[in-house]
């Protein structure tokens, strides 16, 4: 009998340490990037390196307003806890990092002044998108192709590539 206690208490406490429970309370808030960049529901939320809560959800969001630059982006929704939810203003900002080169993806929260309010529970922010390699590599194939070709052209000798270049 005793022997099955134990085993029930070690697997609950299994399910409570590897499951995506927490008894502390916290404050829902979302974020909105460009790009999630890999974020996944469970990841870390940080205030100065400090594990503060959790990414709950991530959804499509769909944007009729073709203003702003990007009709879609993905919502973030965070569960922050509440003795840490004072710490972030509206002017926080919220990256998108990793920890180490091949870590999980995880939302920091910088708050640079306390001058700014405090923001309000259940509000929705703008997140600042990691930097996209796959398009900076392309973008720097096209820029290499053209100079490749402008060096390849029989018409364009070294003195006027050099006076356009200095223009």
């Amino acid at each position: 009998g005793a022997l099955v206690l134990f085993a029930i208490a070690l697997l609950a406490g299994f399910v409570l340490v590897l499951g995506d429970f927490s008894f502390s309370e916290g404050r829902r808030l979302h974020v909105e990037f460009d790009n999630a960049a890999g974020l996944k529901p469970g990841a870390d939320v940080a205030i100065a390196g400090l594990n503060v809560g959790q990414v709950q959800s991530l959804a499509f969001q769909r944007h009729d307003d073709e203003e702003t630059g990007s009709v879609v982006s993905a919502r973030a929704t965070l569960r922050v806890d509440r003795e840490h939810f004072e710490t972030i203003r509206t002017s926080s900002n919220f990256y998108i990092s990793r920890r180490g080169v091949l870590g999980e993806p995880y939302i920091e929260i910088v708050t640079r002044s306390f001058e700014a309010p405090t923001i309000e529970p259940g509000s929705t922010h703008e997140g600042v998108s990691p930097p996209r390699i796959d398009l900076l590599t392309a973008k720097a194939k096209d820029l290499l192709d053209a100079l490749t070709s402008l060096f390849e052209d029989p018409d364009v000798t070294l003195a006027k590539l050099v006076q356009h270049w200095a223009s």
